[in-house]
């Protein structure tokens, strides 16, 4: 209720703005002389006028619309009085629709709006306009900083996903962006997000459950498309012949889509137990992974399964569970649980992180012929995939990725990634327990003629004090810097395995690494039950439009 009466006061002050702009400009209309030319300053026709938050989604976005007389591109000063800056809106017209971004929470903003016409003249409007925005909502997830060091990191803006955990599902998902100091400047509370990325336009792109969605930053839905599920039926948004999408949805050069999704076939005489070996084997339903590359109309123009690239029948700790159970009505097999698909456009092929297989593999577009495996060599059938494994150059340092995130492909062709580190070891061996593991960033640089891989840079194991992040992660290459943001997205308390954490800590690309930014994202209530997570983080250079 609080939240909503605080809805209440912000559409009754910017009622009141309005009133008091018409008066105004009731006072002013003489200003605007009929007969003015194309060498005369440009006026305003209609005064400026913001509605904040107009689809009850986006509390820190406003959308601006005023008229002017003449063509005339437009330029915002804004300022909280601590803090100043400035919008440019460079097209030249006479109706003005802006979304207005960037608004600090629980602040007084006022905002002078400059018209400049075709000939550099300049009119600014004579009342600044005043915007006051509400602070957090109450059970908003807690942002600490450790480290901001503005003139060694990446430009621009972090954008971030945060998932709920215990009571905090109550309040709900949401998508964060927020500047070089951790305060937010954006956000949105809803029902889960995946995979959040901003599009060329300004707009962003997530999944959430069985959808594909473009949103523009006032919360408008751009494009929708949606997996056609199990009835494959039904469907009013763009549908696409899948049966899921999950954890990915990756855009192509060539205006396509790639996605996740899944299938399940039953397989006999099949693994029981991947923690005791000798154990019985069963019949059941084996989910495996789908690779879908779809038209924006929704066509699906190829599809791959990696239960036909692999080895069905290998299994790593956690291959065995029941994560898909309940979408098949059916017992299964979670056997891969890919979390990550990319293009490469050098030589049109696909890879794939495959988080129960510990594996990250490449493909054929073309094709379909696997090119290569970047994982442990452990319980592979070598004389089918033998040829595929990549072998480490450099044994000594060397260690291959478990359950791993997010690869990417750098400039300099490398692959830089998100090693979870789950068990560091596959069946029967001994694991790593939860108290002595740690993940890391790490970049690995693949000789395909020689099939080899080798180890280049690290961030995570050698710190001061390591972090485990057993689920979730990312790693994303900063290009005008050159350095790294990670992504610890579900760090625990190591002694009490509860309150669910994430962090988000930018590092230098040297060695040693060197961080110049650290934010905690945490619940900071006594409740261990509580927290929040975090799938993947960018950096944004800007929250419009390059």
């Amino acid at each position: 209720m609080r939240f909503q009466f605080s809805k209440f006061k912000t559409r009754l002050a910017t009622l009141l703005h309005r009133l008091t702009h018409l008066i105004l400009y009731a006072s002013i209309l003489g200003c605007v002389n009929a007969g003015v030319t194309n060498t005369s300053p440009p006026q305003f026709v209609s005064p400026p006028d913001i509605e904040m938050d107009p689809n009850l989604s986006t509390p820190l976005a406003g959308l601006l619309r005023f008229s002017t007389n003449l063509p005339s591109k437009v330029l915002l000063d804004i300022s909280t009085g601590s803090k100043s800056w400035s919008i440019k809106f460079d097209e030249f017209k006479t109706e003005h629709t802006y979304t207005v971004l960037g608004l600090r929470p629980d602040k007084t903003h006022t905002i002078k709006v400059h018209i400049i016409n075709r000939n550099d003249q300049r009119t600014t409007f004579k009342q600044p306009l005043t915007v006051t925005t509400d602070p957090l909502p109450d059970g908003f997830p807690t942002f600490a900083i450790n480290k901001s060091q503005p003139h060694l990191m990446e430009p621009g803006y972090t954008l971030f996903d945060v998932i709920p955990e215990g009571g905090n599902s109550e309040f709900g998902a949401l998508i964060v962006i927020v500047d070089e100091n951790g305060e937010v400047i954006w956000y949105q509370i809803g029902t889960r997000y995946t995979n959040v990325r901003q599009t060329d336009e300004g707009n962003l792109m997530f999944l959430q459950g069985a959808k594909f969605i473009e949103m523009d930053m006032l919360g408008n839905p751009v494009r929708e498309w949606k997996s056609m599920g199990k009835s494959r039926k039904e469907i009013k948004e763009i549908s696409v012949a899948t049966r899921s999408f999950h954890h990915e949805a990756f855009p192509m050069n060539n205006g396509n889509f790639l996605v996740i999704s899944i299938e399940a076939r039953r397989f006999d005489n099949y693994p029981s137990n991947a923690w005791k070996p000798g154990s019985p084997t069963e019949s059941v339903m084996v989910a495996g992974d789908l690779i879908v590359e779809f038209r924006p109309d929704g066509t699906v123009v190829n599809e791959w399964s990696l239960l036909e690239l692999l080895d069905p029948y290998r299994v790593g700790y956690d291959s065995l569970g029941k994560y898909w159970d309940s979408f098949f009505g059916t017992k299964t097999r979670d056997w891969a649980h890919a979390n990550s698909v990319i293009h490469s456009p050098a030589d049109d092929s696909i890879i794939v992180s495959i988080r129960h297989q510990d594996a990250v593999v490449k493909f054929s577009r073309k094709t379909g012929e696997l090119i290569w495996i970047l994982g442990t060599h452990d319980n592979w059938d070598n004389n089918k995939f033998g040829k595929y494994l990549l072998q480490p150059v450099n044994d000594q340092k060397f260690f291959f990725p478990y359950h791993q995130h997010s690869p990417m492909i750098l400039p300099n062709g490398n692959i830089l990634l998100y090693d979870n580190g789950n068990y560091r070891a596959s069946p029967f061996k001994k694991i790593v327990p939860v108290t002595n593991n740690f993940s890391r960033a790490v970049e690995y640089k693949i000789d395909e003629e020689n099939m080899t891989v080798e180890l280049v840079w690290e961030y995570g194991q050698a710190t001061e004090k390591s972090i485990y992040s057993g689920a979730l992660g990312d790693a994303n290459y900063l290009p005008e810097t050159g350095n790294v943001l990670v992504t610890h997205g579900n760090v625990f308390e190591k002694k009490t395995g509860k309150k669910l954490s994430a962090q988000i800590v930018e590092v230098t690309h040297t060695t040693p690494p060197t961080e110049v930014f650290n934010m905690l994202i945490f619940d900071n209530t006594p409740d261990q039950e509580n927290g929040w997570r975090v799938y993947r983080s960018e950096r944004i250079t800007s929250l419009y439009p390059e």
